[in-house]
């Protein structure tokens, strides 16, 4: 599954792991204690599957992930560290996803005023 894959891929990486532990959660946050920032929060944005002529299907999906943090400059650290992660990733990822392209798709600065956080959100597209 993608998302396993992409998530071991960034639980993987130094420079993320150092800003985020093991803090990556799909959709929301656990409310069962509070929050240790920063995180990660990704949520499935959209998905097309194009089928080819020799019948093989490509699916390019858009997933946000959205770096939580107490601090600007830790949110966007973390966005950086995405960048850096998957700007032209072409790989297989440990659930033997292939991905054959990987693009960012939009940048986002937002904040919390709920719970008085700064947000650095991007949206990636995948195809495999």
């Amino acid at each position: 599954m993608l998302y396993a894959g992409l998530v071991a891929l960034m639980l993987a990486n130094t420079n993320l792991r150092a800003l985020v532990g093991n803090r990556i959660y799909p959709t929301l946050v656990p409310k069962t204690t509070t929050p240790t920032y920063p995180l990660i929060v990704y949520n499935d944005v959209s998905s097309t599957t194009d089928v080819m002529i020799d019948l093989t299907a490509i699916t390019s999906k858009r997933i946000q992930f959205d770096c939580r943090s107490t601090s600007y400059v830790d949110a966007k650290n973390c966005q950086a560290a995405l960048h850096n992660l998957f700007d032209g990733l072409t790989t297989t990822l440990s659930d033997g996803t292939v991905l054959q392209f990987t693009e960012a798709s939009n940048d986002i600065d937002l904040f919390d005023d709920h719970d008085l956080v700064y947000r650095a959100v991007s949206d990636w597209i995948f195809q495999f």
